[in-house]
């Protein structure tokens, strides 16, 4: 909790008593209760039910994530089909801001080695407890997301993914009214390292 190991206290929502403090030691804690140099969270990944979609070039496929600890997002990766890579792999990551969502990465990577295995280095981007954002990736021609059916979303090490979303185009702004499209049975499979704050 907050990077922190300990015994839960009984509102099953804080701890009782801290047994070590990741942070301190300039880590982060992990889903499996270690404090690591980084956090590797997974969405979607190795999920026998997980299918391909293909979208319109330009479509904005994005998880909304609620972030409940401080980090640094420091990469995103994605499931590039084993067939020729895109052309090129735009990531995103949006903020939200009152009553929209703001960009504040735009990443566009081009490089064949990063475009095979589908990852973009992020410049250490600050996420914030308590804010929401939208990580995603813009399609281009013939590409396509895998997606995987969710029974609950899953948990990461810095916060909860609350669905996807998938839009026809990237904005530099979205209203917060885009939600409504939220999907809540299905996530993008996605990788996200992360550094502590």
């Amino acid at each position: 909790m907050n990077d922190q190991l300990g015994t839960c206290a009984a509102d099953g929502q804080s701890l009782s008593q801290v047994n070590e403090d990741c942070i301190s030691g300039g880590k982060t804690c992990s889903l499996e209760g270690m404090c690591r140099p980084y956090a590797g969270d997974e969405i979607g990944v190795g999920d026998a039910n997980s299918v391909s979609d293909q979208n319109p070039e330009g479509t904005l496929v994005a998880n909304v994530i609620t972030v409940h600890t401080s980090r640094r997002l420091v990469v995103l990766q994605t499931f590039i089909p084993p067939k020729s890579p895109p052309p090129q792999l735009r990531w995103l990551v949006y903020e939200q801001i009152g009553n929209a969502f703001v960009a504040k990465v735009d990443v566009v990577v081009t490089n064949a080695q990063d475009l095979k295995n589908g990852v973009a280095d992020v410049d250490q981007f600050p996420l914030e407890p308590g804010k929401t954002y939208l990580f995603g990736r813009v399609l281009s021609a013939a590409d396509s997301t895998l997606n995987t059916p969710v029974s609950s979303m899953p948990r990461l090490s810095f916060g909860s993914v609350v669905g996807r979303l998938s839009l026809p185009s990237a904005p530099s702004s979205i209203d917060i009214a885009a939600l409504a499209g939220l999907q809540t049975d299905v996530v993008s499979f996605m990788r996200m390292d992360t550094l502590p704050p």
